[in-house]
Parts: structure tokens; sequence; C-alpha cells
């Protein structure tokens, strides 16, 4: 999301532990390998390092806005996006027991509904600065945000 890539770009120095990105390059190296087949698995480390490196960063910083502004994962949301999920498959309830059986599942989920519960709150309590802009200063600054990425 926007608010994500902002903080982002605020701790671009942001040091991270190496290990850290390492596990994580992996995991998503494995994935690719499972989505893509044997071809991902066979492709260099560094490939996936900087998503890695940026999954990393995001995780830590929203982690510690959550620490810092008291904000818990909302058992009512995660449960919601699990049933969500579960409901585009035959069996809807043997998803949501998969989901709440499998610690690395349900992570995965908590994590997702505590960075929209940051974003929500970062929304909330943001100062916003309205600007007159003209309709080509609007597009230079989206296309400007594009490139950023």
């Amino acid at each position: 999301s926007q608010v994500v890539k902002q903080l982002l770009a605020q701790h671009a120095n942001l040091q991270v532990p190496d290990a850290i990105v390492s596990d994580e390059a992996e995991r998503l190296k494995k994935q690719a390998a499972e989505q893509q087949g044997e071809e991902a698995e066979n492709l260099p480390d560094e490939i996936f390092r900087n998503a890695a490196e940026r999954r990393v960063r995001s995780g830590l910083l929203l982690a510690e806005m959550a620490r810092q502004n008291n904000i818990v994962v909302d058992g009512a949301r995660v449960r919601k996006a699990i049933e969500t999920v579960a409901e585009t498959y035959e069996q809807p309830m043997e998803v949501v027991q998969m989901y709440y059986g499998n610690q690395q599942l349900l992570g995965g989920v908590e994590s997702l509904v505590l960075e929209e519960q940051v974003v929500d709150w970062v929304v909330e309590n943001a100062k916003v600065d309205e600007q007159s802009m003209t309709m080509k200063e609007v597009i230079n600054a989206a296309a400007n945000s594009g490139q950023a990425e």
C-alpha cells in the first residue's frame, strides 16, 4: 500500500538482520518454485534478496508501529479473512480448520491483518495537507510515485 511504501522510504537506512533476510529470500524462492516449477529453484538467491529485504523491513516497521501504538491483531478480522479464503473451496470448514491448525498459515494471515490495522491507524491519525493541483500535476505526481517502486 501507499502507506507502507511511504514508511519504507522514510526508513530506508534501517538495518535489518542478514539472517532474517536470508531466511525470507529462501522462503520466497521455495514459494516461487512451488508456483512455477523447478525453473525457479535454479534461480540465484540474489534475485529474491531485494524483495526479501523489503518484506523484512516493512514487517519490522509495522510490528514496531503496532507495538508503540498498542495495536494488537483483531481475532475477528483474522477469522473473517480466513473465511473469505475458505469460501472459494468446496469444503470451507476444512480450510478454516486447516488454517487454525497450522501456525505458519495462521501467522501469515495474522501478519496481513495486523498490517491492515496499522495502515488503518496511520490513515486515521495522519495529518492531511490539502493542496490545489491541476490535472497535469496530479498525473505527474502519480507517474513519479509509480517510478519509485
